[in-house]
């Protein structure tokens, strides 16, 4: 999932920056075809990172900074969602300035325009578990005996990224470069996708 993630991330910054009518008729200040798309593939490619780094980092067990990373994939999903639900917010977020991003785009704001589909319950215990230093934490540190299996880190993961997946899907088509996806993207993810079903993450805790 995290090599699908990617190989959309490539496929979205090539075509944003190469077609489009955004350089043609001057409104793109970096010279890009069209920046709906170039703001989609910047999440993604960043979503992807964090995924290939949170599998490095489980895979060495490091539990603690995994599940950092973790709750900002979360945050790359609210930022996706909200460019599904209007791709013209991707042109916005790529262009907006320190007030901007803090005032439009913090997970506070998204998650109060996603009507109930982001819950704050979820946000505050990735935050209290793997964001800020917490004695909740202990959880995923080794010389403590609460310390939760690793598989349910794992499940957590796969959880996230599996509904992440999905709605980047749903932004693919709302800036309509669905078609141009490389062939068998979509469908690599499924087993991954369909295993996500029966694990239990933290998110479901």
């Amino acid at each position: 999932m995290a090599e699908a993630l990617a190989t959309t991330a490539r496929s979205l910054a090539v075509g944003g920056m190469l077609v489009g009518p955004d350089r043609a008729d001057g409104t793109s200040r970096w010279g890009y075809g069209d920046e709906r798309i170039v703001g989609l593939a910047v999440v993604t490619e960043t979503a992807a990172d964090l995924a290939a780094s949170t599998i490095t980092l489980l895979q060495s067990g490091h539990r603690y900074s995994a599940m950092a990373l973790v709750r900002q994939i979360i945050e790359a999903e609210y930022l996706i969602w909200l460019f599904a639900a209007d791709a013209e917010q991707a042109r916005r977020w790529l262009n907006a300035d320190d007030d901007e991003l803090w005032q439009i785009f913090r997970p506070s704001e998204i998650r109060k325009r996603s009507a109930g589909r982001f819950g704050a319950h979820e946000y505050r215990s990735h935050c209290g578990l793997g964001g800020h230093p917490s004695p909740k934490s202990r959880v995923f540190l080794p010389e403590h005996s609460m310390t939760v299996p690793v598989e349910w880190l794992w499940a957590d993961l796969l959880t996230h990224l599996s509904r992440l997946w999905r709605t980047l899907v749903e932004a693919v088509s709302s800036v309509g470069f669905g078609a141009q996806l490389p062939e068998g993207v979509v469908d690599s993810v499924g087993e991954t996708r369909a295993a996500s079903n029966h694990g239990v993450g933290l998110s479901r805790a």
